[in-house]
């Protein structure tokens, strides 16, 4: 993708959802995404909208949603 110039879009159709209302199962995110880093665990995943848009020509649908992660550390090793 090209970064230098705004992007082309038209959001044709969008359903937003009640906040907190609707969760998806953390397993079902990509592997790519941040949540799976070291130290860091998805919590809950919440879908807060959803629908299809025209990016730069193209068709999509889209998901809107938020990770909730643990940035709890994991336990640091020790050398002797």
């Amino acid at each position: 993708m090209n970064f230098t110039k705004k992007p082309l879009f038209r959001e044709h159709y969008k359903e937003t959802y009640e906040a907190r209302a609707r969760w998806v199962e953390a397993e079902l995110l990509p592997a790519w995404m941040p949540h799976l880093n070291k130290g860091c665990e998805a919590e809950h995943v919440e879908l807060r909208a959803a629908g299809q848009c025209t990016l730069n020509g193209k068709e999509y649908e889209f998901h809107d949603i938020r990770v909730y992660v643990d940035m709890a550390k994991p336990p640091r090793e020790t050398s002797r």
